[in-house]
C-alpha cells in the first residue's frame, strides 16, 4: 500500500495492462520520454489485470529501468473496466490532483498529450476526441453505436464516452468514481455519463488514435452483441445509483 504521508506527484497516469508483453515496453518508454520533455511531476501506475504471458516480467524490467516513476500493481483477472477503476481509486486514495488514462497497446499517441494538459485550466475533464482512427472503420462504427446506446439510455450525448485518452481532475471525479461498481466493464462510459449529467466542466482536444502495435482488443467485434448488453446493464445500474 502507498504511504499516505509521502509526497504525491501532480499527475498519475493510469494504464491497465493485459497480455501486452510485445507492446508495453515501447508504450511506457514513449510516454515517459514525452512526459519528461514537458517537465510534469508524474508517476505511471500500471495495473496488470492478471496477465498470462510475459507481461509481468516485462513490467518488472521496466520498473528497474525507470524506478519510482513506474508503479506496478497486479490484480486477479477481472477485465479492462475493473482494472481502470482500480487505478482511479488508487489516485483518489493517494490524493493525486490529476488522473490521466491510457491503454497499453500503443494506440494512445503521446504527441497529443501537451495539448490535452494545456487545456486543463477551468476544466474537470479533458477528453481526447478521436478525429482520426487508424484501427479500422469497424471501430468507428462500434464507437458510434456506443454513443447512440448511451444517448438512448441516459439522455447524455457524449462524443466518445469510452475514449481512454482522458485527463480528469481527481477532486471533481472522485464522487463519480465512488459510484462505479467494482465489476463495471465500461468504467469510462460510466464516468462520462455521470460527469455530463452533473454538468462537470469539460472540453475536447483532437487526437489521432493509432492502430494496435500487437495483441488483441479488449472488445473484439465478434463479442459486440454481448458487450452491448453489458453496456446497457452498466449504464442502467449507474442511473439508479
Amino acid at each position: 500500500m502507498p504511504d499516505p504521508s509521502a509526497p504525491h506527484p501532480e499527475l498519475l497516469v493510469v494504464m491497465p495492462v493485459y497480455n501486452e508483453e510485445k507492446a508495453v515496453a515501447g508504450v511506457i518508454d514513449a510516454w515517459f520520454n514525452q512526459l519528461d520533455a514537458i517537465g510534469i511531476d508524474y508517476q505511471m501506475l500500471a495495473v496488470d489485470d492478471g496477465s498470462r504471458d510475459g507481461t509481468p516480467e516485462a513490467l518488472r524490467a521496466l520498473r528497474e529501468k525507470w524506478g519510482a516513476k513506474l508503479d506496478v500493481i497486479r490484480q486477479v483477472n477481472a477485465g479492462h473496466g475493473p482494472a481502470i477503476l482500480n487505478g482511479y481509486r488508487q489516485a483518489v486514495q493517494r490524493g493525486v490532483p490529476w488522473i490521466f488514462q491510457i491503454d497499453s497497446d500503443g494506440q494512445c499517441d503521446p504527441r497529443f498529450f501537451p495539448a490535452v494538459w494545456g487545456a486543463r485550466e477551468g476544466c474537470d475533464l479533458v477528453f481526447g476526441s478521436r478525429t482520426r482512427r487508424d484501427d479500422g472503420f469497424a471501430r468507428v462504427v462500434v464507437s458510434f453505436v456506443l454513443r447512440m446506446v448511451v444517448l438512448l439510455l441516459s439522455g447524455v450525448n457524449c462524443r466518445d464516452a469510452n475514449v481512454p485518452y482522458r485527463l480528469m481532475r481527481t477532486e471533481a471525479v472522485a464522487p463519480l468514481i465512488a459510484k462505479i461498481p467494482s465489476d463495471c466493464f465500461f468504467t469510462n462510459v460510466g464516468i462520462s455519463v455521470l460527469a455530463l449529467r452533473v454538468r462537470l466542466r469539460y472540453r475536447y482536444v483532437p487526437i489521432v488514435f493509432l492502430a494496435r502495435t500487437a495483441g488483441e482488443t479488449t472488445v473484439p467485434l465478434r463479442k459486440l452483441g454481448k458487450h452491448a448488453l453489458t453496456l446497457c446493464r452498466d449504464v442502467r445500474g449507474l442511473l439508479k445509483s
